[in-house]
């Protein structure tokens, strides 16, 4: 989850992705930038992956709370035993997704 902690959150089809990647190359921290020490592991999945090296989190779907809720489920569901995700991004945009547990 460290990749989601002040990452860029941005859709595969946003015409600002490639033009972003191009400023991080030409500032040379396209691959790392020795303050960031917060980096999370690489993810890909159908939802979305992660470039950790450039704090940023490309999202296959639009990124409203269900879509998130989901994204967080299929990157934790293996890890924990998730029963219930809630996702808030201002006092009237909310959801909660409820899971059967694993066994």
């Amino acid at each position: 989850m460290q990749n989601f902690d002040h990452a860029l959150l941005l859709q595969d089809v946003d015409p600002l992705l490639q033009p972003i990647l191009d400023v991080y190359e030409k500032q040379g921290i396209k691959h790392g930038a020795p303050d960031n020490v917060q980096k999370g592991t690489a993810f890909k999945c159908a939802l979305g992956y992660a470039v950790p090296d450039c704090r940023l989190v490309v999202t296959t779907k639009i990124s409203t709370c269900e879509n998130l809720a989901e994204l967080f489920y299929v990157l934790l569901k293996d890890k924990l035993s998730i029963k219930r995700v809630r996702f808030q991004s201002n006092a009237v945009n909310i959801i909660a997704a409820t899971y059967k547990p694993k066994a």
